[in-house]
């Protein structure tokens, strides 16, 4: 008997074991949100509370006629009413054409999908929308708006309209464990994590210059907005940051104005280096001899241009002498320029690089000063380590400074811009531009307030 009860026992078991491994075979493990995220060439990642708190001081300062509607307690009251999860990160993706993002979109993480369609219809109550269906599933568009919504239990789809099926169906289609790698790298990505908005862009134009991706995280003050970045080559970088080197000190009337230091042992003769295809490309239009330049160059740059200065110009006139015969005279008059300032750090083969520029036209003599291409003429001081170009009647001073810094005027625009550390295949660095002008182009009624 008890033989019968231990072979029943057993049997019984088994078919238990059986059964319970069979059914957890079956079931599929469930799609995470991250697993959803479309691929594309531009992607990004937004802490929506995060970015209202960052960029608040900038919407009061200049008085944007939204900053009521971008507070971090605006997203979180909208968030409970439509069951949007504005305490999640959202994340963002599109296309890179012609320098302009196209086929946008983001995936948006939702907590409570009940109520997401009495936000869509509130939206519907003010822009024209219809509904449709595809892949089975129910989608919003706005024409006028070039917008198209859908949403499931945990997400939420908004994109441009052209994209937004093949978007559509990689979110409903994905499976666990089906991030894609460049989602996936970028996610494991410890850079910038701490910033509320970070992007990371990989496109064909990068690619052929030879960069991997570009990524940018900005942030904000009440005037200006900071675009902190990290380009990363798919190659080993062809120059470092030196710890210092000579600069010029800025003043009030730069309007244009760099100070740098490499070591560039590497990027000699690298044809296939990024900034090697750089500099090529801009000095391609004078023939600049760029590999003399590079075997002479030390590294080192300082270049400042702006203020008005003054110079004495010779020019020949006609004069008729006191017997009524003319003659041309020589005279002086006082023009004024654009100074400019730059240095050059430079080694022994200095003088075959300059005989170059001379043979080529760049570098002329005119009178005790030289002419370099379209610039006004200027003194050259020449040392056995530099070249010291300037049109002021004195050398301007040049001091050791650790910075790599640069400002560049675009439209009345003082962008400023430096670097700040280099890895083996990643440089890292900034770029602030203040805001005032852009607003007031884009928006002067606000300005018009003050």
């Amino acid at each position: 008997m008890y033989r019968k009860l231990g072979l029943i026992l057993i049997v019984v078991s088994t078919i238990s074991f059986l059964f319970l491994y069979l059914r957890n075979r079956n079931e599929v493990e469930p799609t995470r949100f991250i697993d959803r995220l479309p691929d594309a060439d531009i992607i990004g990642r937004a802490d929506v509370l995060e970015m209202a708190t960052e960029f608040m001081p900038t919407l009061y300062y200049y008085k944007i006629p939204v900053r009521e509607f971008v507070s971090p307690d605006f997203f979180l009251s909208q968030g409970k009413a439509y069951g949007i999860d504005f305490q999640t990160p959202l994340y963002f993706f599109g296309t890179e054409s012609d320098e302009k993002i196209k086929d946008w979109g983001a995936l948006i993480p939702v907590d409570d999908s009940s109520k997401v369609l009495d936000g869509i219809l509130a939206i519907g109550s003010v822009f024209d929308v219809r509904d449709t269906i595809i892949f089975d599933k129910k989608i919003y568009i706005s024409n006028s708006l070039n917008l198209a919504v859908s949403y499931g239990k945990d997400w939420l789809l908004v994109s441009s309209t052209k994209k937004f099926p093949r978007y559509l169906r990689h979110v409903i289609q994905a499976k666990r464990n089906s991030i894609s790698p460049r989602w996936k790298k970028f996610l494991n990505d410890e850079t910038f994590s701490d910033k509320p908005l970070v992007v990371r862009a990989i496109s064909p134009r990068l690619k052929e210059n030879g960069i991997e991706s570009l990524l940018i995280a900005p942030t904000g003050d009440s005037t200006s907005i900071t675009l902190n970045t990290r380009v990363t080559q798919f190659d080993s970088l062809s120059f470092q940051l030196k710890e210092d080197g000579p600069n010029f000190d800025a003043e009030e009337y730069s309007n244009r104005t760099i100070n740098a230091h490499f070591n560039i042992d590497r990027l000699r003769g690298n044809t296939s280096a990024p900034l090697y295809r750089l500099l090529e490309k801009v000095g391609k239009k004078v023939s600049f001899p760029l590999d003399e330049f590079l075997d002479a160059w030390g590294g080192d740059v300082a270049f400042r241009m702006g203020g008005i200065q003054k110079i004495k110009e010779e020019y020949i006139e006609s004069e008729l002498d006191e017997n009524f015969n003319v003659t041309e005279v020589v005279k002086y008059k006082e023009v004024k320029i654009s100074g400019f300032s730059l240095y050059l750090s430079m080694n022994k083969r200095k003088k075959n690089f300059l005989t170059s520029i001379f043979q080529k036209g760049i570098l002329t003599t005119e009178g005790k000063k030289m002419r370099l291409l379209y610039f006004p003429p200027m003194y050259m001081k020449d040392s056995d380590t530099s070249l010291l170009f300037h049109t002021g009647r004195y050398a301007p001073v040049v001091r050791t400074d650790s910075s790599h810094y640069g400002l560049w005027t675009f439209d009345y625009t003082p962008v400023s811009f430096s670097l700040d550390s280099a890895e083996t295949k990643s440089i890292y660095g900034k770029v602030q531009i203040p805001l005032k002008k852009l607003i007031r182009d884009y928006l002067p009624e606000t300005l018009e307030q003050e």
